[in-house]
C-alpha cells in the first residue's frame, strides 16, 4: 500500500445553516496493508498489526469567514505539510519525504555483504512539522493567499506555520515555512527547534520546479543538527485524451539524522497518468538511494515502484 496515499475512508459531516459560523465533524481510517513506509528486504509480505487499522482524523472544526477557523481533535497540525508544498501533479509517487516510499528498506554492507539494521527511515528525512496529533489549531483568514496557522498539540508542543498560494503572471506559486519546538514532544527527544518550508512554481506551460529545506537542532550538543534539501523539476501536459501526464526528476540530501557525518542522496523519476473517466491515477518511479557513513561502505539501494489509486 502506498504510504503516501494510504487505502482510506472517510465522513465528513458539515452544518447547512446560512449563519456567520459553520460546524464540521471528520472521521478518517486507513487500512495500511504491505505498508510501503515500513516493508523491508526480509518479509515479503507485511502487516503493519497496530497499524494496519488506525484512525488517522477524529475532530470536529469551527469556521467563520471574519474570524478564521478553529479545529479539535486528531488531525493536521499547523506545520502538517510545510515541507511539502508540490505542484507538479507526481507528489502521489514521490515527494519531499522519501521514507514514504521505502522508509523501511535496509542497506547492505558492501564489503561483508550483510544486510544491515540501518534502514531509510533512521537516516533521511524531510522535517515535516508535526503532522496529525491531538491538538487544538487555529488558522486566520486567507488575505491576499496568506494564511498563519498555529497549533496547540497534546504534550504541550506549539507550533507556527504561513502558507500562501497565488498566481504571478503566467505562475502558480504556492509556499510555506513554519516553526515548531519538537522536544516537548517526547520524553527523549532528539531534537529541540525546527524549521522547515518549501516552495513550488507552476508555469502556464507545464513546466514546475519545487524546493524545500529543513534543519532541526540537536538535543545533545556532541550531535550535529540534522538538515536536508530537495529540489524537483517537473513538467505536465495532456499527450492524451485519458487525462494530464505528469513527468518529474528530483534528488533529496539528508545530513547528520542518525550519526554525525551521515549523508544520504536519494535521485528519482516520476510519472503520473490521470484517467479521468474512471478516477484514476496510475503511476510509476524509480529511484537510487546512497548512504554515506564514516567507517561503513553500503551498497546503493534501487527502488521501483507501480501502481494505481482510485478515488470516489
Amino acid at each position: 500500500d502506498n504510504n503516501q496515499s494510504s487505502s482510506r475512508v472517510r465522513f465528513i459531516a458539515e452544518s447547512t445553516n446560512m449563519g456567520p459560523w459553520t460546524a464540521g465533524a471528520a472521521l478518517e481510517t486507513e487500512f495500511r496493508l504491505n505498508n510501503s513506509f515500513t516493508i523491508d528486504q526480509t518479509e515479503e509480505y507485511k502487516n503493519d498489526e497496530t497499524g494496519a487499522f488506525r484512525h488517522r482524523r477524529v475532530e470536529v472544526y469551527f469556521e467563520n469567514e471574519d474570524v478564521g477557523k478553529f479545529w479539535l481533535g486528531q488531525g493536521w497540525t499547523a506545520t502538517e505539510g510545510v515541507s511539502e508544498t508540490d505542484l507538479s501533479g507526481t507528489s502521489l509517487v514521490g515527494y519531499s519525504d522519501p521514507n514514504t516510499y521505502s522508509g523501511g528498506i535496509l542497506f547492505r554492507d558492501e564489503d561483508t555483504g550483510v544486510l544491515s539494521d540501518t534502514s531509510l527511515s533512521n537516516v533521511a528525512d524531510n522535517l515535516d512539522g508535526f503532522g496529525r496529533n491531538n491538538r487544538l489549531r487555529y488558522d486566520t483568514p486567507v488575505v491576499n493567499g496568506f494564511q498563519l496557522r498555529t497549533s496547540l498539540v497534546q504534550s504541550r508542543g506549539t507550533d507556527f506555520a504561513v502558507f500562501y498560494t497565488g498566481n504571478l503572471d503566467r505562475l502558480k506559486v504556492a509556499a510555506s515555512v513554519g516553526y515548531g519546538n519538537t522536544s516537548e514532544l517526547s520524553a527523549t527527544p532528539t531534537y529541540d527547534d525546527q524549521i522547515s518550508g518549501s516552495v513550488s512554481v507552476l508555469d502556464t506551460s507545464g513546466f514546475n520546479a519545487t524546493l524545500a529545506l529543513g534543519q532541526a537542532t540537536a538535543v545533545d550538543s556532541t550531535k550535529e543538527d540534522a538538515s536536508f534539501t530537495y529540489v524537483k523539476l517537473g513538467y505536465q501536459a495532456s499527450l492524451i485524451s485519458a487525462g494530464k501526464s505528469a513527468f518529474s526528476v528530483d534528488y533529496q540530501q539528508t545530513k547528520d539524522k542518525q550519526l554525525n557525518d551521515d549523508t544520504v542522496d536519494i535521485i528519482g523519476a516520476q510519472f503520473v497518468q490521470q484517467i479521468d473517466t474512471i478516477g484514476t491515477e496510475a503511476y510509476a518511479a524509480l529511484r537510487s538511494i546512497s548512504l554515506d557513513r564514516t567507517g561503513v561502505n553500503y551498497e546503493d539501494n534501487l527502488v521501483a515502484m507501480i501502481g494505481a489509486r482510485v478515488k470516489f
